[in-house]
């Protein structure tokens, strides 16, 4: 069997991986900042101007979800910090079983974690949530007020 075709398409399948694992990570680091900006926003410009209860709770729970999907956030990025870590790691492992074992090196993939996979969609849902739950609280202060 010739290789020769898979060792040439080689270079530009690595180039797409780790173009489309900047890009993953690029991306929660805009949704990072920007949450974060958001959140530094609303508690620097927050005064108690409704004694409803409800009102206050609405704002409560999405300031709560605003920083869950922060803390989320911020989990992913540093898991997708450590992938290349693995990789490495991976690698030397199967570097250590081959010449142990006196064979050529077999292909070496990092997965992403199952936690990762769930966080990410967990923040995104938390922050998407916590927005929505704001902009309810803007239409109840003036619609109560």
């Amino acid at each position: 069997m010739d290789l020769n075709y898979y060792r040439s398409l080689y270079p530009e399948m690595d180039d797409l991986s780790r173009q489309a694992s900047r890009n993953r990570s690029r991306f929660f680091q805009y949704v990072l900042i920007a949450s974060s900006s958001m959140l530094g926003a609303i508690v620097a410009l927050y005064h108690i101007q409704s004694s409803n209860l409800n009102i206050r709770l609405v704002f409560s729970f999405g300031v709560v979800l605003l920083l869950l999907g922060i803390l989320m956030t911020a989990i992913v990025l540093y898991d997708h910090s450590r992938t290349l870590t693995r990789l490495l790691e991976s690698y030397l492992d199967e570097f250590r079983k081959a010449l142990i074992e006196d064979r050529k090196l077999n292909p070496v993939q990092v997965e992403p974690k199952k936690k990762t996979l769930f966080f990410e969609k967990c923040s995104l849902c938390l922050l998407a949530v916590s927005l929505l739950l704001l902009a309810v609280y803007v239409i109840l202060l003036n619609f109560y007020s």
